[in-house]
């Protein structure tokens, strides 16, 4: 059983936050309104153990068709979750009650020090350009990095081939990591195998690609990824 509950106040479409039949409560990522903020979340979820990067716990989560018929007359703030989703569930990644949005001023609390350079090495092989000051997508927890919000991450999931350089002076943790650059090598070592890349994609329930070939395509950009990566890194920690 699923309950409905609250809507986030961040996040692109205030995704909403349900109690589950674990109850623990998830912030869901809809296709209603873009089919691959599932596919990417899912994906990065996967791949963030790679990297050491800590993000919440995550599950697929059905919405039981009595559910959304009771939330299809709670008017337009439901209709989306209200909205029948693609079949293998939603992705839900658990709401975290006692956290706070990383600041610059928060980097002392910070206990892991490598945690900022794994994090950051993170968003670079996952084209991730959505960690900024001004929406930094990280939670300090217990003296923790803890990294959400990926859904606008991965342009091979979304059918993209590229998206340009990855505008690394904008990262919400580049005044940190820019103190000691030559520290982004150690992180680098840490990129996904063959292995990883595989299981990730092949987490991603069918019915959540927007076409048959999709699959291949995410594997094939992601395993080019790597070089493309190692790249950035080397230009990043020459002084």
């Amino acid at each position: 059983m699923l309950n409905a509950g609250r809507r986030a106040s961040r996040g692109v479409h205030h995704p909403p936050i349900v109690r589950a039949s674990d109850d623990h409560d998830y912030v869901l990522k809809l296709g209603d309104r873009d089919r691959d903020f599932p596919a990417c979340e899912l994906v990065a979820a996967m791949l963030a153990t790679a990297f050491g990067v800590e993000i919440p716990p995550f599950a697929l989560i059905e919405v039981p068709d009595d559910l959304r018929a009771v939330l299809a007359l709670q008017g337009p703030a439901w209709a989306d979750l209200a909205a029948p989703q693609p079949a293998g569930g939603c992705f839900g990644s658990r709401w975290i009650d006692v956290a706070t949005p990383f600041t610059p001023l928060l980097t002392e609390r910070i206990e892991d020090r490598d945690s900022f350079w794994r994090l950051f090495v993170f968003d670079v092989f996952i084209e991730n350009g959505d960690r900024q000051p001004n929406n930094p997508n990280v939670l300090v927890q217990d003296r923790r990095l803890v990294a959400i919000d990926h859904g606008q991450a991965l342009p091979c999931v979304q059918g993209l081939r590229d998206i340009g350089p990855f505008g690394h002076a904008a990262h919400v943790l580049w005044p940190v990591v820019a103190a000691d650059p030559s520290r982004l090598a150690a992180s680098a070592r840490r990129l996904p195998d063959d292995r990883d890349i595989d299981d990730a994609v092949a987490c991603v329930p069918a019915e959540w690609w927007a076409d048959s070939g999709r699959p291949a395509m995410v594997r094939a950009a992601l395993r080019a990824r790597r070089q493309r990566t190692r790249d950035i890194l080397d230009r990043l920690s020459t002084p």
